[in-house]
């Protein structure tokens, strides 16, 4: 650490540096969750179809792929993903003790989000990819797994999730 800290009051009462805060997932994530399409719309080949087994730990994997027809490019843009976004899995989510969080690849697309597995969008002054590690801590998977007590199969939701308190230090000290 460095300069002066705080306590934080949000985990333990831990330091943290006095520039930083603590905020609620919600308000710096938009957890954006992916369509419903229906199995009656497989194909052999077309577009990628991201679904919970494609979302691995730190990697999407393919080894089990599903196609949507070509033409679902347009007609559901807003599901398409690209190079940088960063995908989480909903049901299941944690494998061994760790988070099933990637980041979509240039050699994933194209490909469309499903059901069940969120678009990680960021808000306001926020760095996609210290979020990106900040979602893999000890912390945030036990706040998780703690949520998802009872369920099964093991499920979170978009609001729990924007509930969970990270620190955030300035954005200058987020960039890698």
């Amino acid at each position: 650490m460095r300069g002066k800290t705080k306590n934080s009051k949000f985990f333990y009462n831990t330091e943290i540096p006095t520039d930083w805060v603590v905020e609620k997932s919600g308000s710096v994530i938009k957890y954006f969750g992916g369509n419903a399409f229906s199995s009656d719309d497989a194909c052999e080949e077309g577009v990628k179809w991201l679904k919970i087994a494609n979302v691995g730990v730190e990697a999407t994997k393919w080894n089990d792929v599903s196609f949507l027809p070509y033409d679902f490019i347009d007609l559901h843009k807003k599901y398409l993903l690209k190079d940088g976004d960063i995908v989480m899995a909903l049901t299941r989510p944690i494998l061994d003790g760790k988070l099933k969080i990637a980041k979509v690849q240039k050699n994933d697309e194209p490909c469309l989000l499903n059901q069940r597995v969120a678009k990680l969008i960021p808000k306001g002054d926020v760095d996609i990819s210290f979020l990106y590690y900040v979602l893999q801590t000890p912390y945030y998977v036990y706040m998780m797994e703690i949520a998802m007590a009872g369920t099964d199969p093991p499920n979170i939701g978009n609001g729990y999730l924007e509930k969970i308190k990270i620190p955030l230090p300035p954005l200058p000290e987020q960039k890698p």
